[in-house]
């Protein structure tokens, strides 16, 4: 006995050995399959990134099979230094945001690493498959999350962390009642519906519509225009079409001697006219009467007749798809001859009757229209204005899914409630239910100043140092260091040797520095502006911009003229030749606005600036 039980044990450990391998292979046929990537893909990007810009869109109750790819290129760049590095491996750590009872492979599954730098060109190509039944709106983005080795040109390696996300959009298609079609039943409010009667009318008036839109408002023509469903909730949409016609709606098996061997048959009706199908009540919505002997009754749809001889046959299911159905009897009908009619159709007799009257259709469709998510509000410390390189936080409510945008575009891997913003421009939120509903927040404007890198130019003898200027933007200049009291102007006259720069800021704190330039000597011939004032006159000051600069030079010396506004800009450069002692020189400044200018005038070793009024 014991040797019997040993003898069955192993048996059926064999069995089950024999029977795991084939329960997996059918395991792995119930998950999504894998994909084959685009190797055409190749997009011109320094960056992982997806070769198409979204998913192809699904629509509820659709099988969905579809497939993505993406570029992993072997050099990508820093995103902050722009220096190159090379990706040695791209982990997919995870896929999120998938719906609800979808299920997704990519091309290596079940691994999760790709090796870009392999040499292999296919190395660099992967793809996503994402495969289910939606039974729900989706408008959001599938999102994966990727570990990065990377060796920067230095050698060392590095690890990075990626959000890559592509947008898949599942919409509501057509509804489809008989009679009625529904074009885009359900979404999120406002929503906009169109509706179609199926029956056609063809011109005829004898056709009459009647429609309910479910929201007080009525119609009878056709097909009327679109409905716009602001207020969330379910809406009944109901046709009533009134047909003057001729119709048929149902068939009376009274005996029959057709039957199945070892039951009783299952009739059905068929209907064509023209070699066209009409009707079989085999198939969807109708079925064929299982199991059940005459005398019955085959009811239908009114079937609206023309003026066309139509063929009829009553049909035993054998429900063997290797066997045709038994015919039970054949016969004929004119559309437009009203009656009564009974046939015996070989062993079978039958009644149907050809109506003239009035066919009522009542059709029922409901609209479903979803409620948005409250308008989120972006919230944040309020300050005129943070310096460039900073940052600000900004936050919204909790209990959504969230995308941030900056001015307009969105802003890759911000899909929290907080969102640290540094740059300039306008943020907003959307906010998205699980309905797929979503609501976009106001525009928060950001600020961050952006202080320009002041630029030092000189004069040829290095008498004076000028640097740009704007309004808000004070200056501070700098020796060797240290500041120079008093020294805050866009212009100013180096007294000895050394190395200055100068700091531009505002009254926040912000600040950028110009680069440093070196004064090796300081000229000892530079007179006093009295005394240069004594030489120098202008005609006439204030002007309309035309003015007459007459003074003193030293004999065959050049002389240099600028004139700068109150902002620093230069607005004219000018220099001529001094043969005699004393000059007369004009310039014109009319084109320029109104308001106060520097002129500056060198000669030599000689400078002087006065201000000048454009009135």
């Amino acid at each position: 006995m014991k040797g019997n039980l040993h003898f069955w044990k192993w048996f059926y450990a064999g069995l089950i050995l024999l029977i795991l391998p084939a329960f997996s292979a059918f395991s792995q046929k119930k998950k999504c399959p894998v994909c084959t990537p685009d190797s055409t893909c190749n997009i011109s990007s320094v960056y992982p990134a997806f070769c198409q810009t979204k998913f192809p869109d699904g629509q509820v109750g659709n099988f969905y099979n579809e497939v993505v790819s993406f570029r992993m290129p072997p050099i990508i760049k820093d995103p902050i230094t722009l220096a190159d590095m090379k990706l040695i491996e791209f982990e997919v750590q995870s896929i999120n945001r998938v719906p609800l009872g979808f299920s997704y492979n990519t091309n290596i599954y079940p691994l999760k690493t790709y090796f870009p730098n392999s040499g292999l060109p296919e190395a660099q190509n992967g793809c996503i498959r994402l495969s289910g039944m939606p039974d729900k709106l989706y408008l959001d983005s599938i999102v994966m999350d990727i570990r990065m080795l990377v060796v920067d040109t230095l050698g060392d390696s590095l690890t990075q962390y990626l959000k890559l996300k592509i947008p898949l959009s599942i919409k509501m298609g057509v509804s489809v009642k008989d009679g009625l079609t529904v074009y885009n039943p359900t979404g999120c409010s406002p929503l906009t519906v169109n509706f179609k009667s199926n029956n056609a009318s063809n011109g005829k008036p004898s056709f009459k519509y009647y429609w309910n839109f479910g929201n007080g408002v009525k119609d009878s023509v056709e097909n009327p225009g679109a409905q716009v469903y602001n207020i969330p909730g379910t809406y009944k949409v109901i046709l009533e079409t009134r047909i003057d016609t001729f119709y048929i709606s149902h068939y009376d098996v009274i005996t029959s001697t057709c039957t199945d061997p070892t039951s009783n048959p299952d009739f059905y009706v068929r209907i064509w006219q023209g070699g066209n199908d009409l009707l079989n009540t085999k198939y969807f919505p109708y079925e064929a009467k299982n199991n059940k002997a005459a005398p019955l009754s085959i009811q239908f749809r009114p079937l609206l007749l023309g003026n066309y001889i139509y063929g009829t046959e009553l049909l035993d299911d054998d429900l063997d798809e290797f066997k045709s159905d038994d015919t039970c009897g054949l016969t004929s009908f004119n559309g437009f001859q009203p009656g009564v009619f009974t046939r015996t159709l070989g062993s079978s007799e039958v009644r149907f009757e050809v109506v003239h009257g009035t066919v009522i259709y009542k059709d029922t469709i409901s609209v479903v229209v979803a409620k948005n998510p409250p308008v989120p509000h972006i919230s944040y410390v309020t300050r005129d204005s943070v310096c460039l390189g900073d940052s600000i936080l900004l936050t919204t409510q909790q209990g959504f899914i969230y995308d941030w945008f900056h001015n307009g575009m969105p802003i890759s891997g911000a899909t929290s409630n907080k969102y640290f913003a540094n740059q300039t421009g306008n943020y907003m939120v959307k906010a998205t239910w699980g309905n797929a509903c979503s609501s976009n927040s106001n525009p928060a404007s950001i600020f961050f100043m952006n202080i320009s890198k002041p630029m030092i130019t000189s004069s040829p003898d290095s008498s004076v140092l000028f640097t740009d200027s704007a309004s808000g933007i004070m200056l501070q200049w700098f020796l060797n260091d240290n500041i120079i009291n008093g020294a805050n102007q866009y212009m100013f006259f180096p007294q000895s040797p050394g190395y200055y720069y100068v700091m531009a800021y505002d009254y926040l704190g912000c600040q950028s520095i110009s680069d440093t330039v070196y004064v090796s000597s300081i000229s000892t011939q530079i007179p006093s502006n009295e005394s240069l004032n004594m030489r120098l006159q202008m005609m006439p000051n204030p002007s309309k911009g035309v003015f007459k600069i007459q003074g003193f030079a030293k004999p065959h010396s050049w002389v240099y003229i600028s004139v700068h506004d109150i902002w620093g800009r230069n607005i004219l450069d000018e220099k001529f030749f001094a043969e005699q002692p004393n000059f007369l020189s004009a310039m014109d400044l009319s084109a320029e606005k109104k308001g106060i200018y520097f002129l500056r005038i060198q000669n030599e070793h000689r400078c002087i600036t006065k201000k000048i009024v454009i009135e």
